[in-house]
């Protein structure tokens, strides 16, 4: 339920960015800076200033963990599955308007993805229920 409040909201965030975009392309006058410019800006400002956020986050969390001596907790795959699918969502939408995004989405990708491993080996657990596919319904036809 979590799960699926926070995707929906990840997601509306994208829709209503997409149109805010269109509205600052269409308001853009003669004279100003180019608009694809200043949009795809505002992309890169989005996925670096989330990158930084993400990673500050992780290492607050991890420390105020590591001084509490807190119990290890499981990891949540599916919060960090919407995070990668918000980030990607920016990722293809800001491509139109910044040729290097995908390049800038990669390096703060990788970026943070070796501090939440590092932060995970720490403080999370294994799972305590194993994943498995036996209980899927899905049908894979070739």
């Amino acid at each position: 339920q979590e799960v699926a409040r926070v995707f929906v909201i990840k997601m509306a965030g994208l829709i209503f960015l997409y149109m805010s975009v269109r509205e600052i392309e269409k308001s853009a006058s003669v004279g100003d800076a180019c608009p694809e410019f200043l949009v795809g800006a505002m992309f890169e400002q989005l996925l670096v200033t989330d990158a930084i956020i993400d990673m500050l986050t992780t290492v607050a969390t991890t420390l105020v963990a590591l001084k509490r001596k807190a119990d290890r907790t499981e990891f949540k795959v599916s919060t960090e599955i919407i995070n990668t699918l918000y980030k990607q969502g920016l990722t293809w939408i800001g491509t139109l308007y910044c040729p290097m995004l995908p390049l800038v989405s990669a390096v703060c990708t990788g970026l943070v993805f070796f501090v939440k491993a590092k932060c995970m080996l720490l403080t999370c657990k294994p799972p305590s229920q194993p994943v498995s596919s036996e209980g899927s319904s899905a049908t894979y036809r070739a």
